[in-house]
């Protein structure tokens, strides 16, 4: 009977413990979404700048040399 009590007790020590940890966990996890929510309002009062590219990135070295062979300018 004895035996009993002390598991008891030390399963209710474990449990309390895993509690704790998870309410500590929990509310680091909040706090952080919290901070990503505040970071995400100001984010998104900023104006927001657009990536541009460069046309000619875009065309391979033999669409290039063939655009050029094409252009009039080269003619010149």
């Amino acid at each position: 009977m004895n035996f009993l009590r002390i598991l008891e007790k030390e399963e209710a020590e474990y449990r309390n413990a895993i509690y704790f940890q998870y309410g500590l966990v929990r509310q680091q996890i909040e706090q952080r979404m919290a901070a990503l929510s505040a970071q995400n309002r100001i984010l998104a009062k900023r104006p927001s700048h657009s990536v541009t590219v460069c046309p000619t990135m875009l065309v391979s070295p033999e669409d290039s040399a063939q655009q050029l062979g094409a252009s009039p300018a080269v003619s010149l």
